[in-house]
């Protein structure tokens, strides 16, 4: 339902879908559990296996390569490891930290408070 409402909400921001997958794994579970409980404990199996392979195929085609990928490179990876050398604990809990990919025009110090 919530989908249905907020349609373009959900297309622009795909993590709403979270809340969504959780309704949906009840409901599959439910189904998977009344198939079990009445004659077709056979086609609960089927079922659970094919979702099962299909959560898998999904992961590898979308995911796995992000895992094994070297990101070592990157830029990002590089301004953290940068701050994690340059600023400590102690420093940064009393100041501020300017390191980043993109400019910001306004920073705000300690000082800029009352």
């Amino acid at each position: 339902m919530p989908f249905l409402v907020f349609t373009n909400l959900h297309i622009s921001h795909n993590y709403y879908q979270n809340a969504n997958a959780i309704f949906a794994l009840v409901a599959v579970g439910m189904a998977l559990a009344s198939f079990v409980q009445g004659t077709r404990p056979v086609v609960a199996l089927v079922l659970l296996a094919a979702i099962s392979a299909g959560q898998l195929v999904f992961f590898h085609s979308r995911y796995a390569s992000l895992i094994q990928a070297d990101f070592t490179k990157d830029d990002a990876y590089q301004i953290a490891l940068q701050a994690k050398r340059e600023v400590s604990p102690v420093k940064a809990s009393s100041s501020s930290v300017r390191i980043g990919l993109q400019l910001c025009t306004i920073i705000a110090n300690e000082k800029d408070f009352p």
